[in-house]
């Protein structure tokens, strides 16, 4: 192999070294959008309130205006 053919194969190499990297980099950049897409959406469906929680909050209030009945009953009947 002759000098000129040894440099056309290490320049060649180098380009394709430099293709694959190029390739690699689109891949990372394609891969973070998607990622961040995902933690997106993920936050935005953890805010939703489900029937699930929207009951809870029912039976907390209504275990607080109870207990908040009770406390006034108590202070009635104190008084009396």
């Amino acid at each position: 192999m002759s000098i000129q053919a040894g440099a056309g194969v290490s320049a060649l190499k180098r380009v394709q070294v430099a293709a694959q990297l190029e390739r690699e980099g689109e891949m990372l950049k394609k891969l973070a959008l998607v990622l961040a897409l995902l933690l997106t959406v993920g936050m935005t469906a953890c805010e939703r309130e489900g029937p699930a929680e929207r009951t809870g909050e029912e039976i907390d209030e209504a275990a607080e205006e109870a207990g908040e009945a009770l406390e006034e009953a108590g202070e009635e009947t104190r008084e009396e």
